[in-house]
């Protein structure tokens, strides 16, 4: 009987200090797609733009003398009005199995991001505050708990409703939509969460959502997807810091073009005429984010292709 109790206890001690669920270890990057549409006069027509939005674990920082993660990405709302600066840091902050986040959008206020120690029919609630400065509060309520294996690891599930809106939170991934959950009214910006591209990280490797690579995203030549127009200038590097390097391959695609350079809104922040076939375009004025460069002669587009400052 003895012998009984103390593998009980065992079993019993075993099961309380298992270890906590994994969330952004070192190397976690998720990458979505988002989409927005643009004019293509050529084709007369709206043509839809997926542009890839990484979240980067950075580091490990100090705040006062809490070690928080420090997560880096361009999107916060997976919804519109939400352009590459509306929250370029995510403080995150792990308790137990409760993960803990704090940006401009929570006015730096700690807000439950997820709750894998919420038992079914329980909930939490988020309180955020959008662009025009409205407090916006999220019910986050689980409906069940289950465990999935993914690429030989044993991960926590919880099956919850957003708002009474139905999403699948994954240990490690997250939501089975954008990590921040949170979706901000329609309006005239451009940018919707499309996909879940893929979840990686240095122990887990790369878990892939769909058959398109992680860093998918599309391009336009002339209303085609592609790359095209590299038979006519280099561009490079991108990502960028401040400068923008483009390198005709002949002297006959300088003569009467003019580049300008365009954010996910269409709004043109910068144009000039091209006089030498070696051109440097100097964008540190403008803020670390996604843009579209067009290269136009008198009668053609020549190149549009998506450009990233970081």
């Amino acid at each position: 009987m003895k012998k009984i109790l103390t593998i009980s206890f065992l079993l019993l001690f075993f099961q309380n200090t298992k270890a906590q669920v994994v969330f952004c270890p070192a190397g976690a990057t998720w990458h979505y797609n988002f989409d927005y549409y643009i004019v293509n006069h050529q084709l007369q027509q709206y043509v839809q733009i997926l542009v890839n939005v990484p979240v980067k674990y950075e580091r490990d920082s100090l705040l006062g003398t809490k070690l928080v993660k420090v997560l880096s990405h361009e999107y916060f709302f997976e919804g519109t009005c939400d352009t590459y600066n509306s929250a370029t840091i995510t403080l995150i902050d792990q308790r137990g199995d409760t993960i803990f986040f704090r940006n401009k959008n929570t006015k730096h206020k700690w807000q439950i991001l997820y709750n894998f120690a919420a038992l079914t029919g329980q909930q939490w609630v988020d309180s955020l505050y959008n662009s025009a400065n409205q407090l916006v509060l999220y019910i986050i309520k689980v409906d069940s708990i289950g465990l999935v294996n993914i690429n030989g690891f044993d991960l926590k599930r919880l099956y919850v409703k957003y708002n009474s809106s139905p999403a699948i939170i994954t240990e490690r991934f997250g939501t089975n939509f954008f990590l921040f959950h949170f979706f901000r009214s329609s309006c005239d910006a451009p940018a919707d969460f499309e996909r879940f591209l893929c979840y990686q990280d240095s122990i887990f490797n790369t878990k892939q959502f769909t058959s398109r690579p992680c860093n998918f995203s599309t391009a336009l030549y002339a209303g085609v997807e592609g790359n095209m127009g590299e038979d006519y200038v280099n561009v490079y590097p991108n990502p960028l810091r401040n400068k923008l390097n483009l390198s005709f391959k002949n002297n006959s695609k300088v003569q009467n073009s003019y580049f300008q350079i365009t954010n996910l809104f269409g709004q043109v922040l910068l144009s000039s005429k091209i006089t030498s076939i070696e051109t440097q375009v100097d964008l540190s004025a403008l803020q670390n984010g996604i843009y579209f460069l067009e290269i136009m002669d008198n009668t053609n587009t020549l190149i549009n292709r998506k450009i990233i400052k970081e």
